[in-house]
């Protein structure tokens, strides 16, 4: 951040003063609606059961979806919303940094009525660039020295752990709900591609009465990630895809397995929509596990949040990056999807 930026933002914050807003008539009708979710790893995908309840609330507003460029591609619900604006949030560093003239300009340029930040981490650069983008009306979780960045708060101790349901939390006192979560997910993958996932795993030695298990090689401890490999791939009713492989992982512990190198979230939804678990960790892969209702085991560093909490579909181990799973840990955890 820049000093004249700090400088700007302390100003902002010791002086600034909000005009007289009509919060009743951009709460009730808006006519423009940037919603900003959530969107580290394994984020984006848990805003949709909010997001769907909004279109559904605000039937004739426009809703844009304000989203990280590098989460672009796991965005498939362009029917949910009505535009999508990418940024890149590294490069918002200032109001002189050429991203922060870019949004600004296009913020404008759309005269939003109301901001919903369903973002729980302090983004000092980007809500002030909100602030002096002239959206009247920014609504979202209290998330530090938001004042007067934000003018309508919702204080965190309200909200659930749970990250779909914090999103659905935070939309509640508009009106908008939707009971659960998991129903109101529409579907990454359709009944196509599903069929030709399938036909590559038989391609690639799917043999019958075998069940199908995802691993992610990400942030594994390697030598912990091939022991892994090696005792699965040893179970005859076991076939695995293994996604992003751990670097130079032996080519012998990966054959006869289907290998996934990179691959798009559209490929990736393909690739676990046949699989009856997956182990991974807190990311976007999990995230679309979760989706699809794939029993899950992963691991997220200690005091994560932005997750769903654990539960009969999903297990989370907190622990340091990079991690490693006991063989106790993986019998129970097969013994349990099997």
């Amino acid at each position: 951040m820049s000093l004249f930026t700090a400088l700007a933002i302390n100003l902002s914050r010791r002086y600034g003063r909000q005009k007289p807003v009509d919060f009743t008539g951009a709460l009730k009708k808006p006519g423009r609606i940037l919603c900003f979710p959530a969107q580290d790893d394994g984020e984006l995908l848990c805003a949709i059961p909010a997001i769907r309840a909004l279109r559904k609330h605000y039937r004739d507003s426009l809703l844009t979806l304000l989203i990280d460029e590098d989460k672009r591609g796991l965005w498939h619900f362009d029917n949910e919303v009505d535009e999508v604006i990418d940024f890149r949030p590294r490069l918002v560093k200032g109001l002189a940094s050429k991203e922060s003239r870019r949004l600004k300009r296009i913020f404008r340029q759309r005269r939003f009525d109301l901001l919903l930040d369903l973002n729980y981490r302090p983004l000092e650069n980007l809500s002030y660039l909100f602030f002096r983008s002239g959206i009247e009306v920014r609504y979202g979780q209290e998330t530090g020295r938001d004042y007067p960045f934000k003018n309508f708060i919702i204080k965190a101790g309200t909200l659930s752990a749970d990250e779909p349901t914090r999103s659905l939390d935070i939309i509640k006192p508009l009106g908008a709900q939707v009971s659960g979560h998991h129903p109101a997910w529409p579907k990454l993958v359709g009944l196509e591609g599903k069929r030709e996932f399938r036909e590559r795993l038989k391609e690639e030695g799917l043999k019958k009465g075998q069940a199908v298990l995802a691993l992610d090689g990400s942030h594994w401890k390697k030598k912990n990630f091939e022991k892994t490999l090696r005792a699965l791939t040893k179970n005859p009713h076991l076939k695995l895809i293994v996604i992003n492989p751990a670097e130079k992982t032996p080519e012998q512990d990966l054959s006869g397995q289907t290998v996934m190198n990179s691959p798009s979230s559209a490929e990736t939804a393909e690739a676990l929509s046949q699989t009856r678990g997956f182990i991974g960790s807190k990311n976007d892969v999990f995230s679309i596990a979760y989706m699809l209702k794939v029993p899950s085991l992963i691991t997220a560093k200690p005091h994560s949040r932005g997750l769903p909490l654990a539960g009969e579909l999903l297990q989370i181990r907190h622990d340091k990056m990079p991690f490693e799973i006991s063989d106790q840990e993986l019998a129970v955890f097969l013994q349990k999807i099997f």
